[in-house]
């Protein structure tokens, strides 16, 4: 076996340009990703950046596991960045079962404290906070705020003057998604000031909205190309909108309406029932796996793993079988 062949690993790490393409071609897999990081320390500068940019969180234990490492330094200096926190620029909850009951003010604000990069923010059906705290986790981190680009609200119970303060924080906001909220008219009307870059605004099943409130942020948001009013009930200005190039998304009608004027989505899905169900918030927080303390090497794994994660206070760790 020759010289260049016993060396090519060798060749490989310390290649800035083959390593980068490395890392492009795992992108997707976490475990790969993750074991590139332990290969040396060039092979952790390229692969923690990328594993912290856009986690996928579908199980508890993940956004809990994130939640509590955003916090700690960073092993290896990544140039202007100290903590594993800041490296995040995309936070999506989407997939995020039981969300609803499990992620609260105390997690998002202690991950926001070190999350001054983010870049969008999902929060989709994050019931479990209130206006008064939704208005003070954000204002406790403007930098966090001025960041950001993309921010999705869609299926939460907002009041309208706490969202009109937490957008006037976000003035890059270029992609705003109030669909099924409380959004109306008077919302809408500081939209122009708050968000003068906005470009991308979904407002379906927002039954407060009417053609007067459209107006102004058509009239007002020049940048605005791309405009949801499904199931918008109120709106019928659909001229004046396209007029200005913006390209709309409308269905003609909201829900369809019983005779006392309530509609078949709220009758569907009312306060009263328990649609997320005992047993699933059962199942998700059943989380009694072994656990072994791990090196300080954060690792959010593919969510497809069964979570054995557990925090104390101070302290983090993983089973092995983490990254399996």
């Amino acid at each position: 076996m020759g010289l260049e062949t016993t060396n090519a690993p060798l060749l490989v790490w310390n290649n800035d340009i083959i390593l980068a393409q490395v890392i492009g071609y795992l992108h997707s897999s976490t475990d790969s990703l993750y074991s590139v990081s332990l290969t040396s320390k060039r092979g952790w500068c390229y692969a923690i950046p990328v594993l912290w940019e856009k986690p996928l969180l579908k199980r508890i234990n993940k956004f809990r596991l994130l939640v509590d490492t955003a916090g700690h330094k960073l092993p290896i200096n990544l140039g202007d960045y100290s903590y594993y926190g800041e490296l995040l620029r995309t936070l999506n909850l989407t997939m995020l079962a039981a969300r609803w009951d499990l992620v609260d003010y105390n997690s998002l604000s202690k991950l926001f404290q070190h999350s001054h990069k983010l870049k969008s923010l999902d929060i989709n059906l994050c019931s479990n906070i209130r206006s008064s705290e939704f208005e003070q986790m954000f204002s406790s981190n403007i930098e966090m705020c001025k960041s950001l680009e993309s921010f999705y609200l869609s299926e939460t119970k907002f009041s309208v003057i706490s969202m009109q303060r937490v957008l006037k924080m976000m003035p890059n906001i270029v992609e705003l998604d109030l669909s099924f909220t409380m959004a109306n008219d008077e919302l809408l009307s500081t939209i122009p000031e708050s968000c003068p870059k906005i470009r991308h605004l979904y407002l379906e099943s927002c039954l407060d909205i009417t053609s007067y409130g459209i107006e102004d942020v058509v009239n007002e948001c020049v940048e605005l190309n791309q405009l949801n009013l499904l199931g918008c009930p109120y709106f019928s200005d659909v001229e004046n909108v396209e007029s200005h190039g913006i390209d709309l998304e409308w269905d003609g009608a909201g829900f369809d309406e019983d005779d006392d004027g309530s509609s078949d989505f709220s009758d569907e899905f009312s306060d009263d029932d328990d649609f997320h169900g005992a047993e699933l918030s059962g199942l998700i927080l059943d989380d009694n796996g072994d656990i072994v303390r791990g090196p300080a090497v954060i690792h959010l794994g593919d969510d497809t793993d069964e979570d054995n994660y557990s925090s104390d206070e101070d302290s983090y760790s993983y089973d092995e079988d983490f990254v399996s």
